[in-house]
């Protein structure tokens, strides 16, 4: 038996009642697991086998499968599902964290990004778009791909860091930016982001951001995931149509 704190992150139906799952989880990573007729009203693992569900899985394994066999529920992050916005923020960072977490390939402070930013975007005071600031950001550290800040990727200057590109990973000087098409990145939004990279997750909810901060930095974000993940989430077209973001 392997009992492990997990997160589902996905769930797929097959057969006439059973569901596999891909669960998140803080000791062996992103594993698959299945829960047999768990579909059926009776079932009693039926709150085990939902997205965004916390909690403790004991697992079987047999012929390299697994199978849960019990579920003590911690945080079933019911509230995510009563608001669109926060439905589909969390739904996007579990589309981030299954495309990119190896299979029983231990990640646990993403594992504890991904739970401390849904909590906050089911409880907390702070806006949907700040959650995805900061987990985007917070995400592209701990994949070891954060943006430089600091200096000028193609020079190395500190002076007039005015633009950002992407496809390089970092902020451009407004002399090596001339006669491109790079994106223009406020000074308030790079102190914003600095102080993100800067700061234990536990803290960095505590920041203060305008809306439109939160804007230019999920836009920057979110653009330059899509370059390393060299594929965009269905999620982000969704919310970019309904104006979510």
């Amino acid at each position: 038996m392997l009992t492990v704190q997990a997160i589902v992150l996905r769930y797929a139906d097959y057969r006439e009642a059973d569901r596999m799952l891909t669960l998140f989880s803080l000791e062996r990573g992103k594993i698959s697991a299945a829960v047999k007729g768990v579909r059926k009203s009776t079932a009693k693992l039926r709150n085990a086998a939902e997205i965004f569900t916390y909690g403790e899985y004991v697992l079987a394994q047999s012929k390299g499968r697994y199978t849960v066999v019990q579920f003590n529920p911690i945080n079933t992050f019911f509230d995510l599902r009563n608001d669109m916005d926060k439905l589909s923020s969390g739904v996007l960072l579990l589309n981030i964290c299954e495309e990119t977490i190896l299979e029983e390939s231990t990640e646990p402070q993403l594992f504890v990004l991904l739970l401390r930013c849904l909590e906050q975007i089911c409880y907390g005071k702070s806006t949907v778009l700040d959650m995805l600031s900061v987990f985007l950001l917070k995400y592209c550290e701990e994949s070891g791909y954060a943006p430089v800040l600091h200096t000028c990727v193609h020079c190395g200057t500190e002076k007039e860091l005015q633009f950002i590109d992407l496809q390089e990973g970092g902020v451009c000087c407004k002399g090596c930016a001339a006669d491109t098409d790079l994106i223009p990145v406020s000074a308030g939004v790079l102190y914003l982001m600095e102080k993100i990279l800067s700061m234990p997750t536990d803290i960095v909810f505590k920041l203060k951001f305008s809306r439109e901060q939160s804007k230019e930095i999920y836009r920057l974000l979110s653009q330059y995931l899509v370059i390393h993940l060299e594929k965009r989430p269905k999620i982000m077209d969704y919310m970019q149509k309904y104006n979510f973001i």
